[in-house]
C-alpha cells in the first residue's frame, strides 16, 4: 500500500459570513517532500478573513481561529484538501476549544456542496451527533436501514466518553475507509460510522456554535492509494 501523508498547519479558504472552497487541489506527487510529507503554509494560501457581531474567523498566530458570538449563531470555515475522496484517506485535526458543555457544539464539516447544503460531525459533553444541513436547516440524518433487513433505522447520535471541560484540547479524526466513514476522538476509535456518503468534492472543515470558539491547530492527511482490506 502507497501512502502519502500531508501536514497542514490550519488549512482554510473563507468567505463574509461562512467559508467558500476553491476549485478542486490538483495533488502532483513530485510535490511531496522529506519522505512523503507535504506541508503547506497557511500564510501562502488564498483565504479571506471575517469579522462582524455575530461570528469570525481568522489566523492567529499559526492557528485558524474560529468565534460564534451569540447563542444563535454559529462560524465555519472550509478548505479545500489535497485529498482524492474516491481513494482512502484520514484526516486528523488537533482543536483547541473554549468549552465542552451540553449546550454548544463543534466539530467537522464534510460532504460540503455549498454553503447551505454539506454533513457535519459534532461533538457535545459525552455526545455526538450527525447531522445534514439541506438549504439552511438541520434535517433528520438518521442512517436508513439497508433494504430487506429487519430493525430500526440507524440513529444519527451516540454517547461518547466527552467530559466536561474549558480550554479543552482535542484530536478529532475522520476516516474514508471503502464505503464507510469512520469518526474518532480523543483515541475512541470508530464509535460511529456512515456508508455511501459519495463524497464529490475533496472541501472538509470546522464548525463552532452558541456562544463558543475554536482554534483549529493542527490538520495531518494521510492518503492511501489503494483501499484496506
Amino acid at each position: 500500500m502507497k501512502i502519502f501523508k500531508y501536514l497542514l498547519a490550519c488549512v482554510v479558504i473563507s468567505n463574509a459570513g461562512v467559508v467558500k472552497a476553491q476549485d478542486d487541489y490538483n495533488y502532483d506527487e513530485s510535490e511531496a517532500v522529506n519522505d512523503g510529507v507535504h506541508k503547506l503554509d497557511v500564510t501562502s494560501l488564498d483565504w479571506d478573513e471575517y469579522y462582524d457581531k455575530e461570528h469570525s474567523c481568522g489566523i492567529m498566530g499559526t492557528a485558524l481561529h474560529l468565534e460564534s458570538k451569540k447563542k444563535d449563531a454559529f462560524a465555519m470555515a472550509v478548505a479545500n484538501f489535497p485529498i482524492d475522496v474516491k481513494k482512502d484517506f484520514t484526516i486528523t485535526a488537533k482543536l483547541k476549544v473554549s468549552s465542552i458543555n451540553s449546550e454548544s457544539s463543534f466539530g467537522l464539516i464534510l460532504n460540503y456542496k455549498d454553503d447551505e447544503n454539506y454533513d457535519l460531525g459534532l461533538f457535545k459533553e459525552n455526545e455526538f451527533k450527525f447531522v445534514r444541513v439541506e438549504g439552511g436547516e438541520w434535517v433528520d440524518a438518521s442512517e436508513k436501514k439497508s433494504k430487506g433487513k429487519k430493525g430500526k433505522a440507524k440513529s444519527n447520535e451516540v454517547k461518547l466518553k466527552l467530559k466536561k471541560a474549558k480550554n479543552a484540547v482535542v484530536e478529532v479524526k475522520l476516516q474514508q475507509k471503502g464505503s464507510k466513514m469512520l469518526f474518532s476522538i480523543n483515541g475512541d476509535e470508530n464509535f460511529y460510522s456512515r456508508r455511501n456518503l459519495d463524497l464529490e468534492k475533496s472541501d472538509f472543515g470546522f464548525y463552532t456554535d452558541k456562544k463558543s470558539w475554536l482554534n483549529v491547530e493542527m490538520i495531518e492527511i494521510t492518503q492511501y492509494e489503494e483501499h484496506d482490506d
